[in-house]
């Protein structure tokens, strides 16, 4: 019996500084061995969903697609015509797009991320402009490490529902965003399938990164009615621990009580101050 043989189609490669970071030691500026490390701890999967909308489930069986999550990867592999072959077992059209929902995993994903607080906005991550109008600033996914997740990768209520209706996608109600995969794409770079329908020797990989956020830490003492906050924003991280300067991180009018700690922040008491997002550390 001949044995199935599958490649990759195309890869998003996942990754958060939230979780990669030590306390304010950067995951990219460490020794490779520390960031192995790091990654034995980290899973996109404990922040996002990314499931398949609208018609991707039946394009996925029609076309023996599957998908492969890994810890710090979500992979498309498709069935091919043999072991030595770059054709697929089923053709794949070069208008073909697989669509997948994005919600939250960890419902405070907004607070230990670097990015705006989304109302009507919605994530938008493709790799290529729709055939709708008013995608004309649209910035594709990354092909190369180091770019931050950005507002350029967000679009307005109003874009988010003229996609729904272009690809008749009734689960939008529940959604923080889409991920668009198109066979073709924005240029040669960002195509999935070569030009001749075949799968690329080197598959396509998108890297989308999410910085940590960064706030101000507000200590509060209401035993001795006692409040101060750090002049410069800090950063967010689950390891590691940032050091708490009472000379340079504060006004120096600020006189601290005896003997006072400095502990680092969680994610969950966050707020919004005028333009400043605060972590209030209650002690």
């Amino acid at each position: 019996m001949q044995s199935l043989s599958y490649r990759t189609l195309c890869v998003i490669q996942l990754r958060h500084n939230y979780f990669l970071n030590r306390g304010e030691e950067l995951f990219e500026e460490m020794e490779a061995e520390e960031q192995e490390k790091q990654l034995r701890d980290f899973d996109w999967k404990e922040s996002l969903r990314i499931l398949p909308l609208g018609q991707t489930e039946r394009i996925l069986k029609n076309h023996q697609l599957l998908l492969r999550n890994s810890a710090d990867s979500l992979r498309v592999v498709v069935r091919m015509r043999d072991a030595e072959s770059q054709e697929p077992f089923i053709p794949i059209s070069q208008h073909t797009v697989l669509l997948f929902g994005i919600t939250y995993q960890n419902p405070y994903f907004e607070h230990y991320t670097d990015m705006e607080f989304l109302g009507e906005e919605k994530v938008f991550l493709a790799n290529n402009a729709p055939n709708i109008s008013g995608f004309d600033a649209f910035q594709p996914m990354p092909v190369q490490e180091g770019v931050f997740f950005n507002p350029q990768f967000t679009i307005e209520g109003s874009q988010f529902n003229e996609l729904l209706t272009h690809y008749t996608i009734l689960e939008g109600a529940r959604l923080k965003g889409i991920l668009a995969l198109y066979m073709s794409g924005q240029s040669g770079e960002y195509n999935i399938l070569n030009g001749n329908g075949t799968v690329k020797q080197n598959p396509t990989t998108f890297y989308l990164t999410f910085d940590n956020r960064k706030t101000i830490w507000k200590y509060i003492q209401p035993s001795l009615n006692f409040t101060a906050e750090t002049v410069n924003p800090k950063p967010l991280t689950k390891s590691g621990f940032v050091t708490v300067n009472p000379a340079s991180d504060f006004s120096d009018t600020i006189e601290f009580p005896p003997a006072f700690q400095f502990p680092n922040p969680s994610i969950h008491s966050l707020k919004r101050e005028e333009d400043k997002i605060i972590s209030e550390i209650h002690l």
